[in-house]
């Protein structure tokens, strides 16, 4: 079976949501993928295991009405091309209209991955806007199956099915958890003086969190956490790595006289680079909250490849997190916007030798038998085929052969 994956996620962005589709579509039948995305930043080139076909403009001005009518076009002209009998679709707007679409003049079954922000925003954007709850309800109520990140994520976009009009939706919806590279991401000492030189980290006890440096991602909690704790833990360091609009606050936290030289901003970490950062940590930590309407963590992938690691992981009792995290098994949850509880988790797993290295063999476990690519893929795959068996609309065919 061939499929067109159509997103404007996806490599070289560095995101979460961009590491997840290069996974599974890597995973997938060898021959099976064909991705459309937006334009790549100069320098970068499509060395990936499938073709790729770009636009010609970018993330930001992919969803101009213009530009989905001609993503829309180059998209059919490219399905009809490479035979796919399903698409995948990578995000509720703009690719779910280019789906619909494809749906409705094509024939063509689609299917949409949803990841939590995505869904409150569009949430969001329905309850004021009767041209959004029309548009949603079409990309909802046309498509084959719905793929969430975890039964939070499900819960959410059953719930904006309903409110856009769509509820037979909910009953396709389907939860695919992401993982990890327990190939890629294991335990062991590659890289790890390397990496610590490089940070300047010394003998230190390392507390780490990596990702998009926004509020909702809890760095502002854990730098909190460890200048509680570092009159009793002074070779406690904190590294932050990634950047984001939060960048700023983190740092002039950072200078403060409680944590001066206990805070390492790594900034961008490359891919290469990444396993022996989860190597010389001694414990992960993503204490992710919900700020506002929309903002909040679907799952938590840096979780599963810290795990993947070996490494104890703390994550924030919020959103999808909980279902990254086997609670005393792979890691320990807290309230994300207690800073005290956030210290003695840490505390207790810097300080007992024993739990850590329990939750880290745990979490390592975990990754090997459930929270990995190869079994998400094998999920996502077998609901894109039972998609392609999903006859074609009658108007839709009519039109697809005139």
């Amino acid at each position: 079976m061939k499929t067109l994956f159509v997103s404007p996620d996806f490599k070289p962005d560095p995101g979460g949501i961009a590491e997840l589709y290069l996974n599974l579509l890597a995973r997938f039948p060898r021959g099976s993928v064909e991705v459309s995305t937006v334009r790549a930043p100069d320098g970068w080139r499509d060395e990936l295991p499938f073709p790729v076909r770009r636009m010609p403009f970018g993330f930001r001005e992919s969803s101009r009405i213009q530009n989905v009518a001609r993503w829309t076009l180059r998209a059919r002209r490219h399905a009809r091309e490479c035979g796919a009998e399903v698409v995948q679709v990578g995000t509720l707007r703009p690719a779910g209209a280019v789906g619909a679409w494809l749906r409705r003049t094509a024939g063509l079954p689609y299917i949409v991955y949803v990841h939590g922000k995505d869904v409150l925003k569009e949430r969001r954007k329905v309850g004021r806007s009767t041209l959004y709850r029309t548009t949603a309800r079409d990309v909802l109520a046309g498509a084959a199956a719905v793929i969430a990140n975890s039964r939070y994520t499900a819960d959410l976009v059953r719930e904006l099915a309903r409110a856009a009009g769509a509820p037979g939706a909910a009953a396709r919806v389907h939860v695919v958890h992401p993982g990890a590279d327990p190939v890629r991401f294991q335990p062991g000492d590659q890289g790890v003086a390397e990496m610590r030189a490089r940070l300047g980290l010394g003998d230190a006890r390392v507390a780490l969190t990596v990702g998009r440096l926004e509020a909702r991602k809890g760095a502002d909690r854990m730098l909190e956490a460890v200048a509680i704790l570092a009159p009793e833990l002074p070779h406690l360091v904190c590294v932050v790595a990634g950047e984001g609009p939060h960048r700023a606050v983190l740092e002039t936290r950072a200078a403060a006289y409680d944590l001066r030289g206990r805070v390492r901003f790594a900034g961008p970490v490359a891919d290469g680079d990444l396993p022996a950062l989860y190597r010389a940590a001694d414990v992960f930590l993503l204490p992710s909250r919900r700020v506002g309407a929309d903002e909040v963590e679907g799952f938590g992938i840096v979780l599963c490849e810290a795990s993947a690691s070996g490494k104890p992981v703390i994550g924030g009792r919020a959103g999808g997190v909980p279902e990254a995290v086997i609670e005393d098994e792979t890691g320990l949850l807290v309230d994300p916007d207690d800073p005290r509880a956030i210290a003695e988790a840490l505390r207790a797993v810097l300080t007992d030798g024993t739990l850590a290295t329990r939750l880290g063999e745990g979490g390592r476990r975990a990754v090997l038998s459930y929270f990995n690519w190869d079994r998400a893929a094998g999920e996502a795959w077998a609901i894109a085929c039972e998609a392609s068996r999903e006859r074609p609309w009658p108007a839709a065919s009519r039109k697809a052969a005139s």
